[in-house]
């Protein structure tokens, strides 16, 4: 079953709530100001893992948060003015993450010729800050390793409701190919939204969902090929 359809076929559960540790009203309500979709930013680092024959095994994923979300969430008062880390809450972020996300396909849709992907949960779950952001790193293994040299894939990753937005700030530095034969590359496509379901999201409050089907729409597609293909 495919993430889409999983969306679809659970009309009673929210994706707001099967956030869990990633989303709560009162981080959002600090967070950033402003009423419109989004209310949240996560900037998205990939590693494209190759196998020893030349496909595409996983995708190693870094998820690095606002300094809002991290002040609330991963440190924890210390002796005098410092705010320290939690190690211990630190691993139960990771663990209930991706408890929370494994249903929803962690956010991530893999496609070739418009078809999912299919995927296993999750391995190597972590969490640390840096400097002063939370960073989830996790592997996300392909069910089976995809052979990139005929037809290429693709993958996304957002947050269907667009209530968080997830995007990866460099487009050359935060995609990288890890053990890929000699002429792979990654190439990413920015999101073109229909300026009305645009402006759908700018209408929307704190409140209001946009529906299962929106992040789609302003999520960016990143496509991994090897060698000579149109």
């Amino acid at each position: 079953m495919t993430t889409a359809t999983l969306l679809r076929s659970q009309p009673g559960r929210s994706i707001r709530a099967a956030l869990g540790a990633i989303v709560t009203l009162l981080v959002l309500a600090i967070a950033r100001p402003g009423a419109a979709h989004p209310h949240s930013w996560i900037d998205v680092e990939v590693e494209i893992a190759f196998d020893k024959s030349g496909q595409v095994r996983a995708l190693k994923q870094s998820w690095i948060f606002d300094e809002a979300y991290t002040a609330y969430v991963a440190v924890k008062p210390a002796r005098g003015a410092a705010r320290q880390p939690d190690p211990k809450r630190l691993a139960e972020i990771a663990r209930e993450m991706m408890t929370n996300l494994r249903e929803f396909g962690y956010f991530t849709r893999i496609e070739r010729e418009g078809k999912i992907v299919e995927t296993v949960p999750v391995t190597e779950a972590t969490a640390i800050v840096r400097g002063a952001r939370l960073v989830v790193n996790f592997v996300l293994p392909l069910a089976v390793a995809a052979d990139v040299s005929a037809t290429p894939i693709s993958y996304a990753i957002f947050d269907p409701t667009y209530f968080v937005e997830m995007i990866h700030v460099d487009p050359v530095k935060s995609i990288r190919l890890v053990d890929a034969p000699a002429g792979c590359a990654a190439r990413l496509r920015p999101p073109k939204p229909d300026p009305d379901i645009a402006a759908r999201a700018q209408a929307l409050d704190r409140t209001q969902s946009g529906g299962n089907e929106l992040g789609g729409a302003f999520a960016e597609r990143v496509t991994i090929r090897c060698g000579a293909q149109p």
